[in-house]
C-alpha cells in the first residue's frame, strides 16, 4: 500500500524506535488501554520476540478504508492518525474502566508504514504474526439496523439449527473435517435439510438479505484478509458491539451459495450484487476450511491469486506480497520482496518462483489475452493480477480428485527455462494441431439463452446449438468424438467443459432427451445456466484436424493448440511474425485431449514434440 506525503506527514508525528533487525521475527505490539467508550483513545507499543511474546495477543484484521480522514489516538503519549474505521473498531475493542489491558497487533500502528524495508520484513512474518495470535478479530465496521439483524439472526436462528444435527459453531476442525458443505450439499441424510427447511421461508427473507448485506462490506474485498483470515487458528467476526464465531458464519455462507431456495430469498433485490458478495465470501470459506482439513501444505498460490484477484488493494504489488507468508519458506526465500520494484517485475519473480519450486505450469491458465489497459509491458505468460479474470476459468480447483481437474499433461513435470533477462519463458511440449476456424457460432455475441421448462418450447440460444452440429455434419470434416460418442453429444460436452452442471464432476454421463424433435441434455435449465459460464469470454473453434475446442475469445486461425508438459489444460499460442517466439492467448477445453490422451505412446506419435519460447 503505497504512502502519501500527507501520511507521511502525519506519521512523523510519531518516532518509531527501529526493530531489531539481529532479531528476525521481532514485531511490536500496540496495548490498548481501558476507558469509557466515548474518552479519547489511549495505547503504547512495544517491541517483543514473536516466537516468545511477553503475553497472549489478538490481531486484527481490517479495511482501513478512508484515509483521507484520518482522527487521532495518543500513542505513548504522542498523536498518532489512524483511519476513521481503525478507530471506531479500537473504541469498541477497548475494556471498560477498570477493566483489563487488551493486547493487539494491528498493522498500521505495529509496523513503521514510512519505512519500506521494515514493512518488507513483517509482511514475511504476517502468517507467523497471525497464526500465533489467541484470535483474530475480523472488524467488519460500525453496526447499523441490517448488521444487527444479520448477526441476531445467524446466533440466535442459524446456530441451533446447526448444532442440532452436530456441527459445531465454534469447531472448525470437526466442521471442515466432517466436509460440512459436502454432506449439505449431496443431502446424504434428509435431517440435515429438515433442520432448517423452516427458515428458508418467505418470512426469512429480510434475515437472509441481512446477511448478504453484511457480507457486502469492504472486508469482504480487501486483498490482505485473505491471508490474515486463512493464517487464524481462531476467528471472531465483529460488528459494532455485535459478534458472533466465524465457523458459524462459514457455515451460513456455505450454504447461502449453494441452496438455490436460498439464494432466492436474499436474491429477490440486489440479486447481482449479493450473489457476487456471497460468492466471494465463499473463497474465503472454502481456502480455510481446507487448510484446516489438509494442513498447512495445502495452500496452492495459483488458487490464492484467483481469490484476492477480485479484491482490493491500493498496492498493486500487495496481491502477491499479501499471500507470500502462507507459501513455502523454500519459494519465499526465492522471492525477492521489494515495494520498490516495479510491479511487472514483482509478477514475473512471482511466475518464476512458482514455476521453479511446483515443475507445473497451472499457473497460465490464469493468463489470458484482453481487451483491456493493464499493467504496461507485461509478458504473455505472467498474468495481470490486477484485472479480474474475464474468461471462465478452466483451472477451478486443482485436486488430487480426478472427477474435478482436467491432467492433459498427463503426470509429467514442466520443462523449462527463463531468459536471463527474464523476458522469454521456455517450454516443451506438444504441438497439436492449427485452428481453422475461431467462430463456430458465426457470431462475436456472448452465450445467451431463454428457457421456460413449463412451457414445453425449446430453449432459444444465441448460439444454435444443433445448427453448429448440422454444419459440421455437412462439410465432411472429421471430428474427433470419444469413443462411441455423437457429434452432438461432443459438442454438449464441450460447452461445459465436461462438468456436471449440479456438482462439477468430470466425465459424467449426459443424458438426453427430445423436446421438440430435438435432443437436449436432461435438466435443461441447469445445463444452459452452465453453459452461459463457461463460455463466457470463450468462443467455439474447430481445429484443421477435426479438434473442438472451447478457447479463448481472442483465438484466431492460425492459432496453435499445444499441450505443455506439467499444465494441466491445452493452451492457445500465436507465433509471432517477427521472430520465432509466442504469445501466450489462454487456456483452452480440447475434447477428448484433457485426460493425458496425447501423452500416451499410441497417440504421441502423431504430434511434434518442441520448444516453445513464450514472450
Amino acid at each position: 500500500m503505497p504512502v502519501t506525503r500527507q501520511q507521511l506527514a502525519l506519521y512523523a508525528r510519531f518516532a518509531y524506535t527501529p526493530l531489531d533487525r539481529a532479531v528476525a521475527s521481532s514485531f511490536r505490539i500496540v496495548t490498548l488501554l481501558p476507558g469509557e467508550h466515548h474518552t479519547p483513545l489511549s495505547c503504547t507499543l512495544s517491541h517483543e520476540n514473536g516466537q516468545n511474546p511477553v503475553a497472549p495477543y489478538e490481531s486484527v484484521s481490517y479495511s482501513w478504508g478512508d484515509r483521507l480522514h484520518n482522527k487521532n489516538i495518543h500513542l505513548d503519549s504522542h498523536p498518532f492518525a489512524v483511519t476513521s474505521n481503525l478507530e471506531s473498531a479500537l473504541r469498541h475493542l477497548r475494556h471498560e474502566e477498570p477493566g483489563p489491558l487488551r493486547r493487539l497487533w494491528v498493522d498500521a500502528i505495529c509496523i513503521n508504514q514510512g519505512d519500506n524495508q521494515e514493512r518488507g520484513r513483517q509482511v514475511r512474518q504476517m502468517y507467523h504474526i497471525y497464526n500465533q495470535a489467541e484470535q483474530v478479530i475480523v472488524w467488519l465496521g460500525d453496526s447499523n439496523v441490517d448488521s444487527y439483524r444479520a448477526l441476531t439472526f445467524v446466533n440466535e436462528s442459524l446456530g441451533p439449527c446447526f448444532e442440532s444435527i452436530g456441527f459445531s459453531c465454534t469447531d472448525e476442525q470437526s466442521n471442515a473435517a466432517s466436509r460440512f458443505w459436502e454432506e449439505w450439499d449431496e443431502g446424504k441424510d434428509v435431517e440435515y435439510r429438515g433442520a432448517i427447511d423452516h427458515l428458508i421461508a418467505p418470512g426469512h427473507a429480510k434475515d437472509w438479505s441481512s446477511v448478504a448485506q453484511l457480507l457486502c462490506r469492504p472486508w469482504w474485498s480487501r486483498a490482505r484478509t485473505v491471508q490474515e483470515l486463512i493464517s487464524a487458528r481462531r476467528a471472531t467476526v465483529v460488528c459494532g458491539k455485535h459478534s458472533l464465531p466465524w465457523p458459524l458464519l462459514d457455515m451460513t455462507v456455505q450454504m447461502m451459495l449453494r441452496n438455490a431456495k436460498i439464494e432466492a430469498l436474499y436474491g429477490a433485490r440486489k440479486h447481482a450484487l449479493f450473489y457476487q458478495a456471497v460468492e466471494d465470501a465463499y473463497g474465503f470459506a472454502y481456502e480455510r476450511s481446507h487448510r484446516i482439513l489438509d494442513g498447512p501444505d495445502s495452500v496452492d498460490f495459483v488458487m490464492l491469486m484467483q481469490v484476492t484477484r477480485y479484491r482490493r488493494c491500493q498496492d498493486p504489488r500487495d496481491k502477491v506480497f499479501s499471500v507470500l507468508s502462507l507459501l513455502s519458506e523454500s519459494f519465499q526465500a526465492s522471492f525477492y520482496l521489494d515495494y520498490l520494484q516495479p510491479v511487472e517485475t514483482v509478477y514475473t519473480s512471482a511466475v518464476r518462483s512458482y514455476i521453479q519450486h511446483s515443475a507445473d505450469l497451472h499457473i497460465l491458465s490464469s493468463c489470458c489475452l484482453s481487451g483491456k489497459a493493464g499493467i504496461p509491458n507485461l509478458l504473455s505468460w505472467v498474468p495481470d493480477w490486477g484485472l479480474p479474470f474475464e474468461m471462465s476459468h478452466l483451472g477451478g480447483v486443482y485436486s488430487k480428485c480426478t472427477y474435478y481437474t482436467f491432467r492433459a499433461s498427463g503426470t509429467s513435470s514442466a520443462v523449462t527455462t527463463f531468459s536471463t533477462d527474464l523476458r522469454t519463458l521456455t517450454v516443451s511440449g506438444l504441438e497439436i494441431d492449427t485452428v481453422h476456424n475461431a467462430r463456430l457460432q458465426q457470431s462475436d455475441q456472448e452465450f445467451d439463452y431463454s428457457y421456460n421448462k413449463d412451457s414445453g418450447q425449446e430453449p432459444w440460444c444465441s448460439w444454435n446449438i444443433h445448427n453448429i452440429v448440422a454444419e459440421l455434419e455437412q462439410s465432411k470434416k472429421a471430428v474427433i468424438t470419444r469413443k462411441r460418442e455423437s457429434l452432438l453429444k461432443a459438442a454438449f460436452h464441450t460447452l461445459i467443459v465436461d462438468r456436471d452442471p449440479i456438482q462439477g464432476k468430470r466425465r459424467q454421463p449426459l443424458k438426453l432427451s427430445k423436446l421438440r424433435h430435438k435432443l437436449w441434455p436432461s435438466r435443461l435449465d441447469e445445463y444452459l445456466a452452465h453453459v452461459r459460464l463457461w463460455t463466457q469470454n470463450r468462443t467455439l473453434i474447430i481445429s484443421t484436424n477435426g479438434y473442438l475446442a472451447l478457447a479463448p475469445y481472442f483465438t484466431l486461425p492460425g492459432d496453435k493448440i499445444c499441450i505443455l508438459y506439467g499444465c494441466h489444460t491445452p493452451v492457445i499460442l500465436r507465433p509471432c511474425t517477427d521472430d520465432a517466439s509466442y504469445t501466450l492467448i489462454g487456456d483452452a477445453y480440447v475434447h477428448a485431449l484433457m485426460d493425458g490422451e496425447a501423452l500416451s505412446p499410441r497417440k504421441k506419435a502423431r504430434f511434434k514434440e518442441r520448444q516453445f519460447a513464450i514472450r
